[in-house]
C-alpha cells in the first residue's frame, strides 16, 4: 500500500546560553577571538513536507524549511585577527530531498506474492537499508549555493543465538553548510556493532565500534567573506566500546518499543563554535 502525507507545524527555538553570553570565550588567543552575542533573537521555523511511503517502509520526500532569525556561526578576518560569533540571518530556506529503501534479503529466495503476505519487522529479518538525501541552503550573503547529497547504506544481520549484527556507512558530499564550504566530506564513518537481547528483551548488551578508520574530520572554509578562514581540526574519532541498557517493566499497554531498527542521518549542530580546537 501506498501512503501520502503533508505536514506544516510552526517552531520557536531560543538561542542558546552558550551563543548569548559575551563573556563565552571558549578558545581564544593572540590572533583568534570567539565570544557570545547577547542581541540574537529567538528562531522561528515553518515546516513543510511532503511524504509517499510504500508499506511504512520505503519512502520519497520533500521538505522545506522556513527560519526567520536562523542562529548561524559567523567567521570574520581583519589581517592576522580572526573572529568568531553568532549571529541572526534573516531568512534562510532549506530544501531537502531523501527517499529511503529496505531490501530484505527474503527477496532473494521468495516471491514477491508471499512477501506481501509477510509480517515485515525489521526487528527480526536479515535487510539492507539505503538511504540517500539531497539538501541545498539559500542564505543571505550566499549568491550560488550548492547543495550537497549524503549517501548511507546499513545492514541487518541475525546471527546465531539471536546476536544481530549491524553494519553502516555514511557519507556525506560537499556543499553549502551556512557560512562555510568543506575542502573535504562532512561527514565519513564506517560503524560495525553486535547485540544481544536478554530477559524477554528486557535487557540488551551492545559492544560496538564507530568510525573504525578514523575519518571523521572538519575541514572548512568560510564563503561569506574575504579574505577566506580556513578551519582544520581533527581528532580522533574512533570509539570502541560495551553498553549495557535496561527497559524497566510498565503496565502501561500503551508504551511499547518501536521495532524499526533502520537507522538515518542526522546532521551535527555546528553552533557550538567550529574554531575552539585550531583553524
Amino acid at each position: 500500500m501506498v501512503f501520502a502525507n503533508i505536514n506544516y507545524n510552526k517552531k520557536i527555538s531560543l538561542p542558546s546560553i552558550a551563543n548569548l553570553n559575551p563573556n563565552n570565550t571558549r578558545y581564544g588567543n593572540s590572533t583568534i577571538d570567539f565570544s557570545g552575542n547577547p542581541n540574537l533573537q529567538p528562531t522561528i521555523y515553518d515546516n513543510f513536507e511532503f511524504k509517499l511511503s510504500a508499506m511504512n517502509f520505503a519512502f520519497i520526500g520533500y521538505t522545506l524549511t522556513s527560519g526567520k532569525n536562523q542562529v548561524v556561526q559567523e567567521v570574520s578576518r581583519t589581517g592576522d585577527k580572526i573572529f568568531q560569533t553568532s549571529a541572526n540571518v534573516d531568512h534562510l530556506r532549506i530544501h531537502n530531498f531523501n527517499a529511503g529503501i529496505p531490501i530484505p534479503f527474503a527477496v532473494f529466495n521468495k516471491p514477491f506474492s508471499e512477501l506481501l503476505k509477510m509480517e515485515l519487522n525489521p526487528d527480526k529479518m536479515n535487510f539492507i537499508y539505503l538511504y540517500t538525501s539531497y539538501q541545498i541552503q539559500e542564505i543571505d550573503k550566499i549568491v550560488n549555493p550548492k547543495g550537497y547529497w549524503t549517501y548511507s547504506a546499513s545492514g541487518q544481520f541475525l546471527l546465531p543465538s539471536k546476536i544481530k549484527l549491524n553494519i553502516s556507512y555514511t557519507y556525506l558530499g560537499k556543499g553549502n553548510y551556512y557560512y562555510f564550504y568543506p575542502n573535504k566530506s562532512f561527514y565519513n564513518s564506517f560503524d560495525i556493532s553486535m547485540s544481544r537481547k536478554f530477559n524477554k528483551d528486557r535487557m540488551t548488551l551492545t559492544l560496538f565500534a564507530n568510525d573504525i578508520f578514523n575519518t571523521v574530520e572538519n575541514n572548512l572554509r568560510t564563503i561569506n567573506a574575504t579574505p577566506n578562514v580556513f578551519i582544520r581540526n581533527k581528532n580522533d574519532s574512533r570509539t570502541f566500546g560495551l553498553s549495557f541498557s535496561y527497559k524497566i517493566p510498565t503496565k502501561n499497554k500503551l508504551a511499547k518499543e518501536d521495532p524499526n531498527m533502520i537507522k538515518t542521518t542526522n546532521q551535527n549542530d555546528n553552533n557550538g563554535g567550529i574554531l575552539q580546537q585550531g583553524q
